[in-house]
This record gives C-alpha cells, structure tokens and sequence, in this order.
C-alpha cells in the first residue's frame, strides 16, 4: 500500500512540473485552432455560407419540440378546439400540454419554456446572419444572396420579437450575435419590442421580392409580402387601424383565396406554398421510417429530417392523441338570412363525423376512394391536420405515417381579409366589414350577409363567427379572443359547460416567463 501511495506522489510531482515548464512556454503554443472547427473567424464569410445560417434560422422553428411535434397543440388548447384522448391523458410527453389545457401552465412549464427557447434560438440565429451580412456588404460589392438572406433574418427576427410581445409582453431583446456585454439582459417594455419587431419587418420589406418574382425552387422562404402581411398583423395588434389598413391592403393582386375544391392544400402536402399562402414553415416527409427528432432537437438526431407529428397526433390510425372539439361542431350550423337552419359547408373541409363534418375519407387515394368513415366509433376527428384524404395506410410508430411533410401555415390570404374585415369594423364602417366577411364566404358559394340588417355589435358578432369558422385549429382563437379582451368570458363557460371549471383569468393573457429564463438571466 505504501508503495502504491509513493508511487501516486512521484506522479503527480511529475506532472506539476510538466504543467508549470509547459505554462511558462509562450502562450502561442496553447493558441492550436481546429481548421474543420466552424467560427465566426473562419466561417460565415461568403454568400453561400450566410445562406446556410439563414437556413439554420429557420431551422430554429423545429427546436425543443414545437416545429415536429406541439406547435399546434398549444393554440388548439388554449382556443378549447380540440379534445385530449385517452393517449394524450396517459402520455407523459403531453403532461405540459394537458396543464395548458386546463389553464394551469405556469413557469416550469415544459412547453412554455420550450416555446420561449424556440423563439430566442430564431433570434440567435438570425442575428448571427444580420451581423455577418452587415460584415460581408461593407467590405464587398452588393450581392443579390446576401441582401436575401438579410432580409429573411430580419423577418425571422421580427416574427420572433411579434410572438414573444404578444405572447409574454416585457421580454429582454438581444439585438447582436456577440453578447459578451449583455449576458444578462433586463427586461424591456412590450412598447419597446412592438417597436424593434416592426422596424425589422420594414427592413425586411424593403429587403425581400415580391412573391411572384421569386423562382418556385424558392417558394417557401420570407417574401415582401410575408413581411408586408405581419406587418399589417402588428398594427391591427397594437391598434394602428390606418396603418393596417394601408400594410395589408398592398397583398392585394398578389395572393389570392384557393377555389373551394382546391381547399386543403391549404393544410396538406399537396400544392403547398400556393397563391393563398402569405407564409408558411416548410416541413418535408421523410417517408417510411423517417425519424422526426420530436423530442429532441432536429440538428442533434441521426436523421434530422424537417418533419412534422402533426398528422399521426390527430389522426384516428395513427397516435390519435387529439380529436376535434365535439362542441365545435356547433359553430358550423347557425340560420341564414331568412331564419333557416344552414350547415356551413367548411365543417366538411374542417372535420370529421357528425352532421356537419366529412362522412368520408381519402377521397383522393388512388385505390378505393371515398372511404366512409365511422362515426359511430371514431367519433370526431381532425380533418385540417392530418393527411387522410390521400395517405390511408402508413400506420404506427415506425411507419411512413408517424410522420408528415405538413407545411405550417404561418397566414394566409383569408385571414388577411378578415383582418382587414375588422378594421373596418373598428374604424365605424360596418358595411365595409361584411363586405370582406362575403369575399371569404363567396368561396363556398354561402350565402351572403347584408349588411343593412345588423347593428355595429351584431356584424362583430358575424365577425367573431366567421373567423372561427374559416381560421379553427389554425392557431387563431386565443390570440382573437385574447386581442379582443374576452378571453375569460368567452372560455369560462366553454370550460364549466365541458369540465365544470373555470379557469381562466387575467393572468393567462400573458405567458409566465419561463423559471430557466429566471435562473440563468440575472439581469431580470
């Protein structure tokens, strides 16, 4: 045993003297650089690479599982549009979800916290790609690459700065890549990140094409009129009705609602990024036993395919964690002008079962189309979010159908009227609110309101309608809701109707700053 011990200390001696004549050498020697080590000396320098660091920026979208996997489930929750099944009670990657649901979400969060982390890596990376821009253009010729991948940063920062005052309010704003003098960042104003968002998007504006002048091997990345439509989004948010007014009325001649046959390419993978989409997350099937990284992050898989579970989360034969809101098959059946029951025909576009949902399905499978569906032991079921009507039989964990290709879809071009619906509504002009209600309704050939037999609160309520109805499981309702500060009024009987709850309350118009923000950020 001694001689165990005298052999450690010899060692040790050994070694202290080799560190401290090591030490003492020129510090050169110990500055060894990795020539295959990606950094911003090396790195990040020419057009093609800034390219790729804006790629990465919107590759953020699918960190912490919000892109792959709960995206749609936090807003379908929170606008009580959707049901948890048995398999989302009893599953434990849902547990956050489930508390959301019931408006009990608070700082540990999971999901919130997720969600938080999603946004600031956008910020992170979109900062990398301005600050490398800037860089490349005040010491080179101006390059059409470069100016795009710019402008797309600015975009992705602006959207990212949108949700995060809407969402949270007061949040710190990080507006370089080096933050070596701003670690801990305090809080500032929701007035102040409006204001840095919307001065992004109107850098990001005069950045960006036009969509139509864009190649369609392009389709799919921030355009002018992406930019020009959350723009428009951002003032009717803060109340700016002129601004809006004039922002969004400029996507007019350049997008264009889908035919009433052509619906649900809207939702599916079929003809995404059409002339209806103002923008839209690009996602890409990965086919049979494609991984989704769902819960992980999808740069830190084996296989870091740009997936989505959007499709096998609510689908009957997939796992069907979520069904559609049996309540909400209401909204779709009200009286038309005469007083007679109609049955909107979107509620066949929307979901499945029931009177007024699909009674079929994979109405475009090349093999035994038209498909009945049954109701009597399925219930209902999304139709928005799933690819039924053209995939039926990828079933299972491992299968080509635990995973789908689904774009999300940011906006589109029926939202933007009916947001212009509401300015006019709120600038005192109700006529020319319903006449942008009709543009949306004349897709389906419904029938048409006139405006002249309802008051100012009676056409708002017309207008409350028609977008749930037109926008449902889209991620719409509590932002309205929430905009319009009847969150708790509108819920509250919803949830004691369903649960015999009433849960929500002031405090949910604003998400908790996540604990992990609080624990690592002293500057709040």
């Amino acid at each position: 045993m001694k001689t165990i011990t005298n052999t450690k200390f010899k060692m040790i001696r050994v070694f202290v003297l080799f560190f401290l004549t090591f030490s003492s050498c020129d510090e050169e020697v110990l500055e060894l650089s990795n020539p295959e080590q990606f950094t911003l000396e090396t790195y990040f320098k020419t057009p093609d690479q800034i390219v790729q660091g804006t790629n990465a920026a919107y590759a953020a979208f699918f960190q912490h599982w919000i892109g792959s996997y709960q995206w749609p489930e936090i807003w379908d929750v929170l606008g009580n549009e959707t049901e948890a099944t048995a398999g989302a009670l009893g599953s434990y990657h849902e547990v956050p979800i489930i508390q959301m649901r019931a408006y009990q979400h608070n700082q540990f969060n999971r999901t919130v916290e997720n969600l938080w982390r999603m946004y600031y890596m956008m910020i992170l990376r979109s900062n990398l790609v301005i600050d490398s821009a800037d860089a490349y253009l005040a010491e080179n010729d101006a390059n059409e690459l470069v100016i795009r991948s710019r402008g797309e940063a600015y975009f992705l920062r602006g959207w990212a700065y949108f949700n995060l005052a809407n969402l949270w309010g007061d949040v710190p704003l990080r507006l370089s890549f080096d933050q070596s003098e701003n670690v801990d960042a305090p809080l500032s104003s929701a007035e102040d990140v409006w204001a840095v968002a919307e001065s992004d998007l109107k850098i990001a504006q005069s950045l960006l094409k036009e969509v139509g002048e864009i190649p369609d091997t392009e389709l799919g990345r921030a355009t002018k009129g992406s930019a020009t439509g959350l723009l428009g989004k951002l003032y009717l948010y803060n109340d700016r009705l002129p601004e809006a007014e004039i922002e969004l009325a400029k996507l007019e001649g350049h997008y264009d609602l889908l035919p009433a046959e052509d619906y649900l390419y809207n939702f599916g993978e079929i003809n995404e990024n059409n002339i209806e989409s103002v923008f839209e997350f690009q996602c890409t099937y990965a086919g049979q036993g494609g991984s989704t990284a769902m819960f992980t992050n999808v740069e830190g898989g084996s296989a870091p395919f740009l997936n989505n579970m959007m499709q096998q989360l609510h689908s009957w034969n997939g796992w069907p964690n979520w069904k559609f809101q049996p309540e909400k098959t209401e909204v779709f059946i009200y009286d038309d002008e005469s007083g007679t029951e109609f049955i909107d025909p979107r509620g066949a576009e929307t979901f499945y079962g029931g009177v007024a949902g699909d009674d079929t399905w994979c109405d475009y499978c090349p093999e035994n189309p038209n498909r009945p569906y049954d109701f009597e032991g399925l219930q209902y079921f999304w139709k928005k979010k799933n690819n039924r009507e053209t995939r039926p039989d990828e079933t299972g964990p491992g299968a080509g159908g635990a995973a789908s290709g689904n774009n999300v879809r940011i906006m589109r071009y029926a939202d933007v009227l009916l947001m212009r619906a509401e300015i006019q509504l709120m600038q005192g002009n109700a006529p020319g609110c319903v006449d942008f209600i009709n543009r949306v309704r004349r897709r389906f050939g419904i029938f048409e309101y006139n405006a002249a037999n309802y008051s100012d609160s009676e056409v708002f309520e017309l207008l409350k309608r028609e977008r749930e109805i037109e926008l449902m499981g889209e991620g719409s309702r509590f932002r309205d809701l929430k905009r319009w500060g009847i969150l708790e009024e509108t819920l509250n009987p919803e949830f004691q109707d369903k649960y015999g709850t009433q849960p929500v309350n002031a405090s949910h118009y604003f998400f908790p700053i996540p604990q992990g923000e609080l624990d690592t950020n002293f500057g709040i």
